[in-house]
């Protein structure tokens, strides 16, 4: 059942236990490696953490999975805006 790993990592993400999230995340992943949207909540946790070269990774896997997914090029772009900037965009 990857929804409610996924579930749970964004409530933590979202009540500010960013850190606590990416393990539920990756375990949701785990389950199903195709599941966007815990793909879409990882890269954006992984932002705010500035793990920026995981994010990355995450970011290409997820590319990897929907290559036509605007959402995915967002995230790439918040990457390198977070990057070149060393803050982060607004969450989730």
């Amino acid at each position: 059942m990857p929804e409610g790993y996924n579930n749970k990592a964004f409530l933590l993400y979202s009540t500010g236990r960013v850190k606590q999230s990416i393990p539920y995340f990756d375990t949701a992943l785990a389950l199903k490696p195709d599941y966007r949207n815990a793909y879409n909540n990882k890269i954006e946790a992984l932002i705010v953490l500035k793990r920026y070269s995981e994010a990355a990774a995450a970011c290409q896997l997820l590319m990897a999975h929907f290559p036509n997914h605007p959402v995915s090029y967002i995230h790439r772009a918040d990457l390198y805006k977070a990057k070149a900037t060393n803050t982060c965009p607004t969450g989730l």
